[in-house]
């Protein structure tokens, strides 16, 4: 995993994760691929998987040891080591984990 994802802003994650995700309503009116509309779509999935994302991640060992370390590249390949069980794809695994970091573990894992 590409811990340079890190270094990315919570806008350019969502960018990404937004170009990632699947999107099944597609049909014969594509959302457009504005950043807005790709920030939109990355926080509905975000939203939508949130519950999986907490299962997965909250209660797991190594993610648990790392959380108060000051070494924030182990907490992010501990949470990207977590979500290979979810089959997101090495990208989205990356930058989800990413802006699970910069937007605080703990708003996920209270």
């Amino acid at each position: 995993m590409d811990a340079r994802f890190l270094q990315w802003s919570e806008e350019a994650l969502l960018e990404a994760i937004g170009e990632k995700v699947d999107d099944d309503t597609l049909g014969m009116f594509p959302i457009p691929k504005t950043k807005a509309a790709l920030r939109e779509k990355a926080i509905k999935w975000y939203d939508d998987n949130r519950a999986i994302l907490q299962k997965t991640i909250c209660p797991n060992e190594k993610v648990r040891q790392y959380l108060e370390l000051p070494e924030v590249d182990l907490l992010f390949h501990a949470i990207c080591e977590a979500l290979t069980v979810l089959t997101l794809g090495v990208p989205l695994g990356g930058l989800v984990s990413a802006y699970i970091i910069k937007r605080g573990i703990y708003t996920l894992c209270p």
